[in-house]
């Protein structure tokens, strides 16, 4: 392969393309469609017509059988070092792509040209990587900036937040100690209030055995009166059978009925007892 530079502003590439296996055969396509040459400037150079009897459209490529072919572009710049050749792997068969570097001869006026072309590049580069070094310089200090920044308000942050911690601690101290007064005053207070509840208590106790005392008194009443209404009953019905005994006997005590006078002597006596046992339990309840 070589690059030739005419007088008539083209700028012809010659190629050979060998098929370096040994059972396969290829097709080969001309290249002079679809290749791409870009000089070492990123300039892009125009893929011109050939003539018809220049080069081949099409050919079988075939092992260790090569092919020649020429393409047609654009002279490069007279500052261009160097052009890169990028050919479609399709038009053989292939996938993907073929990338050749050609480096250009540089002799007399157009070395100058490269060389000065070369130097501003080198500035250009220099110039560009110190921008980018200041502006990665900037960047980091920016960062940095942005870091001891972000850093400060973390730590305010981290120190309101302690503090409002601390304040709530405060806050629960004083709550704490508050409950604790209360409770202490509570206990206080129910200690002074404990003599008045047990003295009301006794009171209260004072006055229902009062209240029980006097329902048993006038229960103890009403059952003596009762009784004594029971007995001065039963003492009058003795009386009145006391007295007709005595009626009975006086009646036979001088007759022949002593039998009978003795019965009722028995009886009376029987009754006369009676009636004394009856004015004692009386006399007794009326004390």
């Amino acid at each position: 392969m070589s690059g030739v530079q005419n007088h008539t502003e083209i700028f012809a590439i010659r190629l050979s393309i060998s098929n370096i296996s040994s059972s396969k055969r290829f097709n080969y396509g001309t290249w002079a469609d679809n290749a791409t040459l870009v000089d070492n400037f990123d300039n892009r150079y125009k893929l011109l017509s050939r003539p018809r009897s220049v080069g081949v459209q099409s050919a079988s490529l075939d092992p260790a059988t090569p092919v020649s072919d020429i393409l047609l572009f654009e002279t490069p710049i007279k500052t261009a070092g160097s052009v890169r050749l990028q050919l479609p792997a399709g038009n053989v068969d292939q996938r993907g792509y073929f990338t050749l570097h050609i480096n250009l001869h540089s002799t007399g006026a157009r070395l100058d040209a490269v060389t000065k072309a070369a130097a501003a590049v080198a500035a250009e580069h220099k110039a560009n990587s110190d921008a980018i070094a200041f502006k990665e310089a900037e960047a980091r200090r920016k960062e940095s900036e942005a870091r001891r920044v972000e850093t400060q308000e973390q730590r305010a942050f981290e120190m309101a937040v302690a503090e409002k911690k601390r304040a709530a601690e405060v806050e629960a101290e004083k709550a704490r100690l508050a409950a604790e007064a209360k409770q202490r005053a509570d206990e206080v207070e129910a200690e002074k209030a404990r003599p008045a509840a047990e003295a009301k208590r006794k009171a209260d106790e004072a006055q229902a055995e009062k209240v029980r005392l006097e329902e048993e008194e006038k229960k103890r009443i009403a059952d003596r009166a009762a009784k004594i209404a029971t007995l001065s009953n039963q003492l009058a019905a003795t009386k009145k059978r006391k007295e007709k005994t005595e009626l009975d006997l006086n009646a036979v005590k001088d007759s022949q009925f002593l039998s009978t006078a003795k019965k009722f002597q028995k009886e009376l006596d029987i009754l006369i007892a009676e009636c004394l046992k009856l004015e004692a339990e009386i006399k007794s309840l009326n004390k």
